[in-house]
């Protein structure tokens, strides 16, 4: 596989958040709204997660619906569990269509604790394929995983997940500039241009994540243009109202 060959690599650009299994049953106009309030572009709508809980299509296409009625792009998201790649990449591109989301994100990490399944090369591929095989060319992919790619090379098959948009999970890997600037230079290595990062706020501390952003926009906080076209937030549900404002106000600095 070559990034080049089998990687769309479009939207995800300005802020965007993750939904979680939270949303599946909570009024979804009420969440377009707040997302439009806090400046976000773009939202992943969960599908599935490793112990096999599957949003409805119902409460799916509601949820998308809602997001594009106010402007905001659709991404659908699955965590696949390394035993059924080939089944959560098919009903991950089967979501995506019926959502009419713009593109599918899979979120690669090891088998939860107690679980057996250890991702391998030929899994990776399958699950990537059986995404490629639902989209067209007005489709995006997007893979996202660790911050630090080389302390997982044993666990996962990073070759074969070098497609489309990458997004680093720097959490509170973002809070350590030296480790920060070691997991970005190692996703763009890998991907590219084409790196969203994502960063949390499910801790609760607005001014953290302003100057986190920041930091992940640019260096040391000084902000010019953003060196990235777009960064995550995870997650929407732990999102507060003073964290909407932030981003909102990261959001209009940055040009977004």
């Amino acid at each position: 596989m070559t990034r080049d060959t089998l990687a769309p690599a479009q939207g995800m650009r300005g802020l965007g958040a993750y939904l979680t299994s939270r949303e599946w049953s909570e009024d979804a106009g009420r969440i377009a709204r707040r997302m439009v309030e806090a400046r976000l572009r773009w939202g992943a709508l969960l599908v599935e997660t490793p112990d096999g809980r599957r949003v409805r299509p119902a409460a799916l296409e509601r949820l998308a619906s809602a997001l594009r009625e106010h402007g905001i792009e659709v991404w659908v998201w699955s965590f696949p569990h390394p035993k059924h790649a080939r089944r959560v990449g098919e009903r991950l591109g089967d979501a995506m269509l019926a959502a009419r989301a713009r593109g599918a994100i899979l979120d690669v990490e090891r088998a939860p604790p107690g679980e057996v399944g250890e991702w391998t090369a030929a899994g990776a591929r399958e699950l990537v394929a059986a995404v490629l095989d639902r989209m067209t060319e007005r489709h995006g992919l997007a893979v996202t995983s660790y911050p630090i790619r080389s302390t997982w090379r044993a666990s996962i098959p990073w070759d074969e997940l070098a497609v489309g948009i990458g997004s680093p999970q720097c959490y509170r890997t973002a809070d350590t500039p030296r480790l920060l600037d070691r997991a970005l230079e190692e996703w763009t290595e890998a991907h590219g241009r084409d790196v969203v990062p994502l960063i949390d706020s499910y801790r609760g501390d607005h001014e953290r994540l302003r100057s986190v952003a920041l930091r992940v926009a640019g260096v040391a906080g000084v902000v010019d243009r953003p060196r990235f076209p777009g960064i995550g937030v995870w997650s929407y549900s732990t999102t507060d109202g003073a964290e909407r404002r932030v981003l909102a106000e990261v959001a209009e600095r940055l040009g977004w």
